[in-house]
């Protein structure tokens, strides 16, 4: 992620983390506050697979601050309106399958997304399940 993307998310969640995590706590003479931008460092380091001892060692944290950390980030995206997204309907589902049949070298159906080029093989759902 370039620095600039890291940045421009955090400038989106700060005000969340930093409430979160700063508005709470009444007795600040510990002095160790871990920074908002350190607590999505470790997140995004964590969820790019990054191993918690790792990331213990390079931010110098507690493994329960990383927990910490990781949650409220994920609560603070969930949260924020600017990285909300809804799900296409079935109708423009079944229009993005026909485009990546059509455009794709294998001719592969039933695709309506692409993650870093990513194939993961699914199983259908029954019309059951679906039509609940």
């Amino acid at each position: 992620m370039d620095v600039s993307i890291f940045y421009h998310l955090h400038g989106m969640i700060k005000d969340q983390l930093t409430q979160m995590f700063f508005n709470r706590r009444r007795d600040t003479s510990s002095g160790y506050f871990i920074p908002t931008a350190i607590r999505l460092s470790i997140a995004l380091r964590f969820f790019a697979g990054g191993s918690i001892l790792d990331l213990i060692i390079t931010h110098n944290v507690c493994i329960s601050s990383v927990y910490e950390s990781v949650w409220a980030v994920v609560d603070c995206v969930n949260y924020c309106n600017l990285l909300s997204f809804s799900f296409p309907s079935i109708e423009d589902q079944h229009h993005i399958c026909e485009g990546y049949e059509n455009r794709s070298f294998m001719k592969l159906p039933n695709i309506i997304g692409a993650i870093d080029g990513m194939l993961v093989w699914l199983k259908k759902p029954s019309l059951k399940c679906v039509t609940k």
